[in-house]
């Protein structure tokens, strides 16, 4: 019953995105003509190519192949944290699980929700400096995120771990927005969709499996 209760909502979600919004025409929201993407693409038409004619070209770029990587890497990091830190504060700190859950909640859903926003919206401010501060928003978030964490972790109170947790769980995220981004501005339109597939597809297998 559980998992039901947790998947209707999506359902519902589904169905209402379904019924009410429109689906844009690819590259609407550039400003420039697409022409010359479809072009380059070898195509006129809005149909998303093959996932191999996808893959190849994020393999070969080195910006792709390595956001790609660290997104991998961060996921495990923090799939891990978030099973983990539960039972870290259950068993070692004799916490209550009520307490634990209502704490955390408070802290990775809502503090990870809008750390994941701010690091967005950061990182497109930034961007239109130079492009490659989207990649520096998430280097900064883990720079103050990690150390924090590893004391958090060394702290001898419960109430200390949490406090010195509450910055790591706000910038748990900070990756989302900003590698997304990366990819979808160094891949042509019509491979957009299927380039943001195979990165979700990949940190999510091995991340979160």
């Amino acid at each position: 019953w559980a998992f039901i209760v947790a998947g209707l909502p999506g359902l519902a979600i589904a169905l209402l995105v379904r019924l009410t919004v429109r689906e844009p025409p690819r590259g609407y929201s550039e400003r420039a003509s697409r022409s010359s993407e479809t072009a380059a693409a070898g195509s006129s038409d809005s149909t998303a190519p093959p996932f191999w004619a996808v893959a190849r070209p994020l393999a070969s770029s080195a910006i792709l192949r390595n956001t790609i990587i660290a997104n991998t890497l961060v996921s495990f990091f923090g799939y891990a944290l978030v099973l983990w830190v539960p039972v870290y504060l259950i068993r070692v700190h004799e916490m209550g699980t009520g307490e634990v859950g209502t704490i955390l909640a408070l802290l990775v859903g809502l503090g990870g929700a809008v750390g994941t926003f701010l690091s967005g919206l950061m990182a497109d401010k930034l961007a239109t400096r130079h492009p490659g501060w989207r990649a520096w928003v998430v280097v900064a978030a883990y720079a103050v995120a990690l150390p924090l964490a590893a004391l958090a972790f060394l702290a001898d109170s419960a109430y200390a771990t949490i406090a010195l947790y509450v910055l790591p769980a706000i910038l748990a995220g900070a990756y989302i927005g900003p590698s997304f981004a990366i990819i979808q501005s160094h891949v042509p339109l019509r491979m957009r969709s299927v380039a943001a597939a195979i990165n979700l597809f990949i940190l999510n297998i091995i991340g979160l499996g």
